[in-house]
């Protein structure tokens, strides 16, 4: 077959080699969780976040607490960025109403509340709003803050009604989304890992001809972790001036996202990953990467199913090297700075947590073969970074794709299961 033949069944969906090198992505456009509620998408394989969420929930509830202290207006504004869809970001919100609802009847108060669901214009809200519970009617609402009743706020509770103005506001977290001095409760789960871009030198050196066949994606060469840190650290503090200007005095922020463990001289710790008869040992520490532990083996795992792809001919090595993810992990001596910089907030909490990335369920389902552990994973991975490798390499080489990073995850069953964790960052700031 020659290169003209080649090319052209490429563009047509058939298998071809892929000597495409993708321009530097639009995160806000393009990044988002897989949408729709069918077997792959997010709203199906967030788990872990759920777990993770539900950890959370006590602490979050008792610094929200203090929002019935502020100066009475009658209402209360909470917006939750990077609310993907699904269940997990309604339960949320149900929990959240419930408990201030609830606080202020016993402080003689009938509070109103408004909810801001914010994710990049690319989420999947179509999704999101159809999940919402009907809105309870305003006559019901005065009956019910007349006649003090109370919210049920079990944990699972999903409210048969809703007791809060719902809205949608899509854009970047890392830019302003909200008018001054109109919030009083932000939070965001497990979407402050993603960076607003891929740095610009981090992107040209990844694309560099005499750079190829020497990058791992997930265990970069020292400059481009440097590249990212200082791009995370530039976000970070970005995030944390806009917000101060959208929370009141006394507002709180809670933020819960993947971190890495704040040490050092954390141990290295081994990942070993099969690739047909070879056997390629990783290793993470707070210095050599910016993907921490275990995350780092699912993500890894994606550098290896790339390898598969160059190996069949399907797509070049430099379409392989300039794949990034727009990612990186934090620790708290990384918080703790940009909040210091900023100077607009008091920290509230600010500790770390490890946590599971199945659940009991899961993990037992999945002991039972091999196969099983592959699918769960490519599903848990799929479901979060499907949209960044379909725009890299297409549709059709998208699918081909996950099929070999399924294999791959069943190949190294064993190390799944049993290091199946990752680190949370967990931070509440007030407002000043």
């Amino acid at each position: 077959m020659d290169d003209n033949t080649r090319a052209e069944e490429n563009e047509n969906g058939v298998e071809g080699i892929n000597t495409k090198v993708a321009k530097p992505i639009s995160v806000e456009t393009i990044l988002h969780m897989q949408d729709g509620t069918g077997e792959d998408s997010y709203a199906r394989n967030s788990t872990f976040q759920a777990t993770g969420m539900a950890s959370v929930t006590d602490l979050l509830l008792q610094e929200a607490s203090s929002l019935l202290h502020l100066p009475a207006q009658g209402w209360l504004s909470v917006a939750d960025l990077g609310c993907a869809a699904g269940p997990n970001t309604i339960s949320l919100a149900n929990r959240v109403v419930a408990h201030l609802q609830e606080k202020s009847f016993d402080h003689g108060d009938a509070l109103e509340f408004q909810l801001f669901f914010s994710d990049n214009p690319s989420n999947d809200f179509n999704t999101l709003f159809r999940s919402l519970p009907p809105l309870m009617t305003f006559s019901n609402l005065h009956a019910n803050n007349i006649n003090g009743h109370h919210i049920e706020s079990s944990p699972g509770d999903e409210c048969a009604k809703r007791w809060y103005f719902a809205a949608g506001v899509p854009g970047s977290f890392y830019t302003r989304l909200f008018p001054r001095n109109s919030l009083h409760l932000v939070v965001s789960f497990f979407a402050l890992h993603w960076i607003s871009k891929i740095p610009e030198i981090a992107q040209a050196r990844s694309s560099n001809e005499s750079n190829e066949g020497s990058r791992s994606l997930y265990f970069p060469m020292p400059e481009v972790i440097e590249d990212f840190t200082k791009q995370a650290h530039t976000d970070l503090c970005s995030f944390l001036n806009h917000r101060a200007e959208e929370i009141v005095s006394g507002g709180i922020l809670f933020l819960v996202f993947l971190g890495r463990q704040t040490s050092s001289s954390l141990e290295r710790q081994p990942a070993s990953v099969t690739q047909g008869s070879k056997c390629y040992t990783t290793s993470c520490t707070s210095q050599d990467s910016r993907v921490a532990g275990h995350t780092a083996f699912l993500y890894h795992l994606l550098h290896l199913s790339f390898d598969d792809l160059v190996s069949e001919g399907l797509i070049d090595v430099r379409t392989k090297e300039s794949f990034n993810l727009p990612y990186c992990d934090r620790d708290t001596n990384d918080i703790k700075k940009a909040v210091s910089e900023s100077g607009l907030f008091t920290i509230r909490i600010l500790e770390q947590q490890t946590c599971s990335f199945w659940s009991k369920e899961d993990k037992e389902e999945m002991e039972k073969s091999h196969e099983e552990v592959g699918r769960r994973c490519c599903k848990l991975i799929k479901s979060i970074v499907g949209s960044l490798v379909e725009a890299h390499i297409g549709s059709h080489l998208s699918q081909l794709f996950w099929d070999r990073f399924e294999k791959k995850a069943a190949e190294n069953a064993d190390y799944a299961l049993n290091s199946y964790y990752y680190v949370a960052n967990i931070v509440c700031l007030r407002r000043n």
